[in-house]
């Protein structure tokens, strides 16, 4: 999981952030917990030629974790690149 994080810039099952406290406006920042979905983080990634890279790799993450589930070759890829 950390190296999908901090090397992919992926966060599956949880995002780490720091921000404003949304139930106390005097306390300056904390540490965020959230929920995350498997997407890449905005959808330039997707189109974006700079995110290249990225974007194979996550393609690449998505089709293994098709395969984890039983996925024959010719659907992971459909998985991956739908």
């Amino acid at each position: 999981i950390e190296r999908l994080h901090t090397k992919y810039g992926v966060n599956p099952y949880f995002k780490v952030s720091v921000g404003p406290d949304d139930l106390d406006p005097n306390q300056p920042f904390i540490i965020k917990i959230e929920p995350s979905g498997l997407g890449l983080p905005s959808k330039n990634y997707y189109y974006d030629t700079k995110y290249e890279k990225q974007t194979e790799s996550y393609k690449n993450f998505m089709r293994e974790l098709a395969k984890l589930f039983n996925a024959q070759s010719i659907q992971a890829n459909q998985f991956a690149e739908n």
